[in-house]
C-alpha cells in the first residue's frame, strides 16, 4: 500500500518592525526566529556561514537568476545565504536564511510581504528548502568612499594623481611605525594628494618584461579616485587617540616624504566575469621600494590575542611557504578550515570566516557630483559577526570605512581576495537589522583584469608582461 507525502505546510508571514534585531518582512514553513538568549537587550542578529545544507548544491542553479528577477522591481542592495541568530549561538540554533537587502526607506513592509509570497510559491516546491527562512531587511552596500572622475580606469594613467601615505590622520588598525617608513607596510593607509581619502595599501606588485621591473602597490580603484564622506572625515579627525599620535610624532611627520607614487592604473567601477572588481595601481617612486625592507610576509592562522586600547585586535605571525601562492574560493571550501583574515588601515589585522555562497551584490558608487552607478555582480561574502555592544565590550568587524584595498588570506596564507565594502549601516532608518556582511573580490580575476590593463600601455606593447606579487623575506 503506498502512502501518500506529508502535505506541505503553509507558509508562514511575519511583519517585522524597523528596529534592531528585525525585518521588513520574514516567510517560512514554521522555522522560529533564533531565540535572543539576550533579553531583555536586543541585540542585532548576526550572519554565520551557511555551513553544509542542502540549498548550497541548487542555489545556482535553480535560486540566484530566479530570484534576481523576483527583485527586479525593487532597489535591492545584496543577496546572500547565511545563518542568523545571536553572538554564542550554534549553527543549529541559527535558522538557515536567504537575506534580501533592499535600501533603506525605498520599500514598506506590504512591498516586501508581496515579494516574499512571490518567491515563496516556487521556494518551497523544493522540499529540501523546507528549513529556510526568507527575510527582508534594510540595508545598502557601499564602498564607502565617494569616488570622483578624476582617474580613468583601464589605461595606465597619464595625468599622474600623486598617492601618498595616509599621513594626516593615522589609522587605528595599522601602527605608526609600520606606515611611516620609506616601504609602508601592508595594511597601512594611503590615497590621493591633498585628498581627504583614506584606503589601505594591499600589497605590492611587480610588473616585469624582459628589461625592466615596476613596482606598484595595490589598493582599490574607489581609494584612488575618490573623497572620504564628512561624517567618516569627523569621526577620525576627531578620535582623541589618531590626533595623540599626529601630535606626539608630529617631529617625525615634518621630515617624512609622504609622497609614495603615482596613479599608474585602475579598473574603473563594473564586473568582470560576472565579478565585481575594484582595483587600483599606484606606481612606486624611485627609492620607494626594498625587498628587504617590505616587512609583509605572508600571514597564517597561527593567531594571538593583542589586546590595543579598546579593540580586541588579532596579531598574525607569519608562515613559511611559497610566497605569493593565491587560492581559489572552491580550494577554501573543499578544505576543513574556512578562515579568513585581513589587515587594514581602520580595523587592523580581523578574522571572519568565507562563506559556502558568494552574493550577488548592487554596489553603488556615489560620485562626488552628486551622480552616482550601480555595479550588478557577484563578490565574495566573508561573515564575522561584530559582538553585541555593551558597556564593558567593544569589537571590531571584519572591515570598515578606510579597509578597502586590504588583502583578504585564508587560514594557509594564500591570498584569496581584496576587500571592496560591505553591508552599510544607516542610522536614520535604524538599517541594517544584521552584523557581519562583507564583501571581497577573487584575487584570480582581478589579477587577469590588472595583467589585461598593463598590456595596454603603449609603452609596454608587444612585450612579454608578468605580474607577481612580491613579499619581503619569511
Amino acid at each position: 500500500m503506498s502512502t501518500m507525502p506529508a502535505p506541505m505546510p503553509a507558509p508562514q508571514l511575519e511583519i517585522g518592525g524597523g528596529g534592531r534585531g528585525h525585518f521588513l518582512a520574514r516567510i517560512s514553513l514554521g522555522i522560529p526566529q533564533a531565540h535572543n538568549p539576550m533579553l531583555p537587550f536586543e541585540p542585532r542578529r548576526t550572519a554565520t556561514a551557511i555551513g553544509p545544507h542542502a540549498i548550497v548544491d541548487i542555489f545556482d542553479t535553480h535560486i540566484r537568476g530566479r530570484l534576481i528577477q523576483e527583485c527586479a522591481a525593487i532597489d535591492w542592495s545584496h543577496i546572500s545565504v547565511v545563518r542568523l541568530g545571536y553572538p554564542g549561538q550554534a549553527p543549529s540554533e541559527r535558522p538557515a536564511t536567504i537575506v534580501v537587502a533592499v535600501r533603506p526607506n525605498t520599500l514598506d513592509s506590504d512591498g516586501a510581504t508581496r515579494i516574499l509570497r512571490s518567491v515563496g510559491e516556487w521556494i518551497y516546491v523544493l522540499p529540501q528548502l523546507h528549513d529556510v527562512a526568507i527575510e527582508v531587511v534594510k540595508a545598502g552596500v557601499a564602498p564607502g568612499i565617494t569616488p570622483s572622475a578624476k582617474v580613468k580606469a583601464g589605461v595606465p594613467s597619464a595625468d599622474h594623481v600623486t598617492v601618498k601615505i595616509d599621513g594626516k590622520v593615522p589609522g587605528l588598525g595599522c601602527r605608526f611605525e609600520k606606515a611611516f617608513r620609506n616601504v609602508p607596510a601592508l595594511g597601512a593607509g594611503l590615497g590621493p594628494q591633498d585628498s581627504a581619502v583614506a584606503g589601505t595599501l594591499g600589497g605590492y606588485l611587480s610588473i616585469s618584461t624582459a628589461d625592466t621591473v615596476e613596482y606598484m602597490a595595490l589598493t582599490c580603484h574607489h581609494v584612488l579616485s575618490g573623497q572620504i564622506s564628512n561624517i567618516e572625515r569627523d569621526q577620525l579627525i576627531h578620535n582623541g587617540y589618531s590626533l595623540h599620535l599626529h601630535q606626539e610624532r608630529s617631529s617625525i611627520l615634518a621630515r617624512f616624504l609622504n609622497r609614495l607614487g603615482t596613479v599608474y592604473c585602475t579598473s574603473g567601477t563594473g564586473t568582470v566575469g560576472g565579478w565585481i572588481l575594484d582595483w587600483g595601481l599606484a606606481k612606486l617612486m624611485t627609492g620607494r621600494f626594498s625587498f628587504t625592507d617590505i616587512n609583509n610576509s605572508k600571514y597564517s592562522l597561527e593567531v594571538a590575542p593583542d589586546k590595543h586600547f579598546l579593540y580586541n585586535e588579532v596579531t598574525f605571525l607569519s608562515c613559511p611557504g611559497m610566497p605569493g601562492e593565491m587560492v581559489t574560493p572552491g580550494e577554501v571550501m573543499r578544505g576543513e578550515n574556512h578562515t579568513v583574515f585581513k589587515c587594514g588601515r581602520t580595523t587592523g589585522s580581523t578574522v571572519g570566516e568565507l562563506n559556502t555562497i558568494d552574493s550577488s551584490v548592487q554596489m553603488r558608487y556615489d560620485f562626488d557630483d552628486g551622480s552616482y552607478e550601480v555595479v550588478k555582480g557577484r563578490a565574495l561574502l566573508v561573515v564575522s559577526p561584530s559582538a553585541h555592544y555593551l558597556p564593558c565590550r567593544i569589537a571590531i568587524p571584519f572591515g570598515s570605512h578606510g579597509d578597502s584595498g586590504s588583502l583578504v588570506f585564508d587560514h594557509q596564507g594564500r591570498v584569496l581576495g581584496l576587500y571592496i565594502g560591505r553591508q552599510t549601516e544607516d542610522y536614520e532608518y535604524n538599517a541594517p537589522s544584521i552584523d557581519g556582511i562583507y564583501f571581497i573580490s577573487p584575487i584570480h580575476p582581478t589579477l587577469d583584469a590588472i595583467q589585461d590593463a598593463i598590456a595596454k600601455d603603449p609603452a609596454l606593447q608587444g612585450q612579454d608582461i608578468k605580474v607577481d606579487f612580491v613579499w619581503g623575506p619569511i
